[in-house]
């Protein structure tokens, strides 16, 4: 009974519940989704232009965001910090990289996964946006087809955004650009407006 009420109100799987009972920290049902969509429809495969990123991995950034189920899955591995209402860790050679690879690269977080594609809250709206040290944009950044598969990977996973997730990215940015704001055609390029807004 117990754990069908756990399920019920935390929309978790079986599985999930089962990992709850041994201490093992869970990721919920929605953030699964979107981490599954995301992996089914990436379009950012090319390993010859991987090979060649700076990464969020390593670069000269100060920052990476967490939402906040991310950051209580993972407060046991990294040392995380709360800076005006929203999760980070310091940013450089991130913490769980061990060589060239990811200690927990089926844990990562969702900044992570999305690379070099986030959402972001400005102009009072939230915008899809991509990260200007990409080196997808150097080969193709005036490359049609390459940009209809970035907005194609955007409409298929927007779906799995939910409203929590809307609030929790709006709090992210607020904070980003409280503390180290992201500049316009420096840091990042609009894609477009997020089109799933409640």
């Amino acid at each position: 009974m117990k754990k069908y009420i756990l399920k019920k109100i935390c929309n978790v799987t079986t599985e999930q519940v089962q990992k709850v009972h041994t201490g093992v920290p869970v990721v919920t049902k929605d953030l699964e989704d979107l981490y599954s969509a995301i992996k089914k429809y990436i379009p950012f495969t090319e390993k010859n232009i991987c090979e060649t990123c700076p990464s969020l991995c390593s670069r000269d950034q100060k920052w990476h965001w967490l939402l906040p189920d991310e950051a209580e899955r993972l407060k046991n591995k990294m040392r995380i910090e709360e800076k005006y209402g929203a999760f980070f860790f310091e940013g450089g050679q991130c913490p769980l990289l061990e060589g060239v690879h990811c200690s927990i690269y089926d844990e990562r977080p969702l900044e992570c996964r999305l690379s070099p594609v986030s959402l972001y809250y400005t102009d009072e709206e939230l915008f899809w946006i991509i990260d200007t040290g990409c080196p997808y944009l150097e080969k193709y950044e005036n490359d049609k087809e390459f940009w209809d598969k970035v907005d194609s990977f955007i409409s298929k996973i927007e779906p799995y955004i939910t409203e929590k997730m809307e609030r929790e990215f709006t709090d992210i940015s607020e904070a980003i650009q409280s503390f180290d704001p992201l500049t316009e055609d420096e840091d990042f390029i609009k894609i477009r407006a997020y089109s799933q807004r409640r």
